[in-house]
């Protein structure tokens, strides 16, 4: 005798079995990525993710505004349900780095309904399972960006065994996002220096004025640093002392007052640079009246 069959449920339809990205191993930095020579996201280690059904947010582009060559492209798409796209490098090793920094190029175009997208850069530690913000730039109605982006990640991933950078958009509105294109992906081992803001100086005609140019960078000594001062009248010098400290020297004479607009003072570590724009304003001196003379 055989037993009768026993009731069993019916197998759960649960769709196609996901495909899962195996992250590769961790890279050491300094790390580049250009993207010229990819023909997909997984060819190079980097992945894509969103939280809805939104495929093709990002994809690797050729030409537009970062030039002729290939680069990544978030794309909207007016169809999808998801809000939040991400792209994510390759893990990168961060043990034994004091400073860590990104540097990349991006250009946004985004139209008039576009306010309250945020684009991110974000870094996991923990393989990806949760993200903090690490740079946020919120879009405004017709406002375009083409530029360089330095974010210093020192805070996020110093000395962490292992760590992973992605660019995140989050928008309500995929209709009103064209694109946001990134090229050019940098990860050093160093930090950028940070000119601290001057307000635009005002003296007077037979005035001396020195002002000191100040600067933060933890890991370029003062010494190590190179200053360029270019815009300037002739009554004003850059000048270096012994210890690598900045001051602008101005001292105007009679006949030169006057404004004096776009100083350009930048500052260069060896790897980065950062830079300044300032006015001069130079009141005419008032002279004392000669004495013996009656009108």
């Amino acid at each position: 005798d055989t037993a009768p069959a026993e009731d069993t449920a019916p197998t759960e339809d649960t769709g196609p079995a996901e495909d899962v990205f195996e992250l590769p191993d961790p890279v050491g930095i300094p790390y580049d990525e250009s993207f010229d020579e990819a023909v997909s996201f997984s060819e190079i280690g980097w992945h894509d993710w969103t939280d809805g059904s939104g495929d093709g947010a990002w994809v690797l582009d050729q030409g537009e505004s970062l030039g002729p060559d290939v680069h990544v492209r978030f794309v909207s798409d007016g169809l999808a349900d998801s809000q939040l796209h991400r792209l994510a490098s390759v893990p990168l090793v961060g043990d034994g780095h004091d400073f860590v920094s990104l540097r990349v190029k991006h250009s946004v175009i985004a139209g008039a309904g576009a306010i309250g997208a945020s684009l991110r850069v974000v870094i996991s530690v923990d393989e990806g399972e949760t993200w903090s913000v690490a740079w946020q730039y919120a879009l405004g109605a017709d406002q375009p960006i083409a530029e360089a982006l330095t974010v210093d990640l020192t805070g996020l991933a110093a000395n962490e065994p292992e760590f992973m950078v992605a660019f995140e958009v989050e928008t309500d509105g995929a209709e009103a996002f064209i694109y946001w294109d990134v090229d050019d992906v940098e990860v050093l081992a160093a930090v950028p220096p940070v000119l601290t803001a001057n307000e635009d100086i005002v003296l007077t005609e037979g005035e001396s004025v020195s002002v000191p140019l100040n600067v933060t960078d933890p890991d370029t000594d003062a010494g190590a640093l190179q200053w360029y001062l270019e815009g300037q009248p002739s009554f004003i010098s850059l000048q270096i002392d012994a210890e690598g400290l900045a001051s602008l020297e101005l001292t105007p004479e009679l006949g030169d007052a006057g404004t004096y607009e776009g100083l350009h003072v930048w500052v260069d570590d060896g790897e980065f640079v950062d830079e300044a724009w300032l006015d001069v304003h130079v009141a005419q001196a008032e002279l004392p009246p000669i004495a013996g003379l009656t009108y």
